[in-house]
């Protein structure tokens, strides 16, 4: 089932094409361009129904499920972006105290130069922490 869809969810400038070799890209452009609406339903599977897999699901512009598998985080968001107080990377415990990251994968996001993508079994692996 599709979710509706009009023409006013297709940005105003399309998105530059994604380069690999330049990670610092911006291809929406500041605030001119946005990823395009694919336009499915996900109530449904939000609400645990039956639905139709996605062999790839877009979490955000760094983030994407595969096979319902594995989670690619390809950076993390930019610090710009954050309005956090202050950063921790890792974990937060129930506890609520931060466990540090064992491998630094995904933790260099203040440096927009080198990023250090992360791949995790979330099947395997819940909680991403290997």
């Amino acid at each position: 089932k599709l979710a509706g869809v009009v023409p006013t969810d297709d940005p105003p400038v399309a998105p530059l094409p994604v380069d690999p070799t330049r990670p610092d890209l911006d291809i929406y452009q500041g605030n001119l361009s946005w990823p395009s609406v694919d336009g499915i339903d996900v109530w449904p599977r939000l609400m645990g129904a039956a639905y139709a897999k996605r062999a790839v699901f877009w979490l955000s512009a760094e983030t994407l499920i595969v096979n319902e598998t594995y989670k690619i985080v390809t950076a993390q968001p930019s610090p710009d972006l954050m309005e956090a107080a202050s950063v921790n990377d890792g974990w937060k415990n129930a506890s609520g105290d931060w466990s540090a990251d064992p491998g630094g994968c995904g933790t260099a996001y203040q440096n927009r130069t080198a990023f250090k993508p992360c791949v995790f079994d979330v099947v395997a692996d819940p909680s991403e922490r290997h």
